[in-house]
C-alpha cells in the first residue's frame, strides 16, 4: 500500500469511528451505519448476476422501485406515482468480490449496501407525459436481444433495463429498437424505439394504454420518483424522454431522502421474521417480454 493510500484509509476509518455511526464489516466494504442490523428476512434467493439484473424483471429492482413510490407518495399528488431505477444502479459484483445473489434468510444493511451501492438522494419529476415515460423505458430496452439472435456473433452492449413500481410495461423485441449515441450523461437519439407496446399505470389491474393511446394522450401524466443521478440524465434517460416533439421540459425536484435509506426503511416497515419472510418476487411480473432472448 502506498503512503498516500494508507493515509487515506486511516483518515476514512478515523472519520467513520469518530462519528460513531459509520462502520466497516470488512476492509473492502462500503461504509454503512449499523452494518449488522437485520432489515428483514427474504423468502428466496435474489439473483444478482448481470443477466438477471440488466435484462430481466428483478426482485431487488422491484423492491427499489416500490421503496421509491412509498418515499414519494406524499404532498400534492396530482397523478400516479411511479418508481423508476435503471438496473445499472444494482451491483452485479459485490464491492468485496463477486456476489451472485442475496441468499434466503436475514438481510443485513451491509449485504444490501453491497448489492445497492448507489449513494444518491431521491428526486421527483412531475408532470411526466406517458410518451416521455415510454421514451425512458425505450432507452432501457434498446439493447435487449431478440429471440432469434442468440446465435449471432459479437457481444452487444449490455442492456440497462428500467426496473419499475406503480406501473408495468410490455416490451416486444421484434419491434424497432432505439438507436442512440451515449457519451457520459448525454444521449443523442438517432432513432426512436418502438419496442414498448403497452404500459399500465397503477397496480394491477391498473389502467392500460397502448403505445398509440399514450402517444396521442397529452393530458395523462405520472409523477416519477427516481435517483438524483438518473434524474440528472445518468445514462441519457432524460434525453430519451425529451426526444419527442412538443413535450414539456422535465425539471427534477431534489429531496433529502437517500435512495438506500428509502429502501432500508421500506424493508423494515414490512416487519418480516424468520417465520414470516418477505416475498419480494411478485406473483405477476411488472415487465412482460415478447420475442426477446
Amino acid at each position: 500500500m502506498s503512503p498516500r493510500s494508507g493515509l487515506t484509509a486511516f483518515l476514512l476509518l478515523t472519520a467513520a469511528f469518530g462519528a460513531g455511526c459509520l462502520q466497516y464489516n470488512e476492509p473492502c466494504a462500503l461504509p454503512v451505519s449499523s452494518p449488522d442490523a437485520v432489515l428483514g428476512y427474504i423468502d428466496t434467493d435474489i439473483k444478482l448476476t448481470p443477466d438477471s439484473l440488466r435484462s430481466r424483471d428483478n426482485a431487488l429492482g422491484d423492491a427499489i422501485g416500490t421503496a421509491y413510490v412509498h418515499a414519494g407518495a406524499t404532498g400534492d399528488l396530482s397523478a400516479q406515482v411511479v418508481g423508476l431505477e435503471a438496473s445499472d444502479a444494482i451491483a452485479s459484483a459485490g464491492v468485496c468480490g463477486e456476489r451472485e445473489l442475496l441468499p434466503v434468510g436475514p438481510l443485513t444493511r451491509s449485504s444490501l449496501r453491497q448489492a445497492f451501492p448507489l449513494q444518491d438522494k431521491l428526486a421527483i419529476i412531475r408532470p411526466v407525459r406517458l410518451i416521455q415515460l415510454i421514451g425512458i423505458l425505450e432507452h432501457g430496452v434498446a439493447n435487449l436481444r431478440t429471440a432469434d439472435s442468440a446465435s449471432s456473433s459479437g457481444t452487444p452492449r449490455p442492456a440497462t433495463l428500467v426496473q419499475v413500481a406503480g406501473m408495468s410495461y410490455v416490451v416486444d423485441c421484434s419491434q424497432i429498437a432505439e438507436v442512440s449515441t451515449v457519451i457520459g450523461a448525454s444521449a443523442t437519439i438517432v432513432q426512436q424505439g418502438q419496442r414498448i407496446t403497452e404500459i399500465t399505470i397503477g397496480q394491477a389491474p391498473g389502467l392500460s394504454h397502448s403505445r398509440a393511446e399514450a402517444e396521442g394522450n397529452q393530458d395523462a401524466s405520472v409523477i416519477i420518483v427516481t435517483s438524483a443521478s438518473l434524474a440528472a440524465n445518468r445514462g441519457g434517460y432524460l434525453d430519451a424522454a425529451q426526444a419527442y416533439r412538443s413535450v414539456p421540459t422535465l425539471t427534477p425536484e431534489p429531496t433529502e431522502t437517500l435512495a438506500f435509506e428509502a429502501l432500508a426503511t421500506a424493508l423494515v416497515s414490512q416487519k418480516s421474521s424468520p417465520d414470516n419472510a418477505l416475498r419480494l418476487v411478485d406473483q405477476t411480473s411488472r415487465i412482460t417480454f415478447r420475442n426477446c432472448e
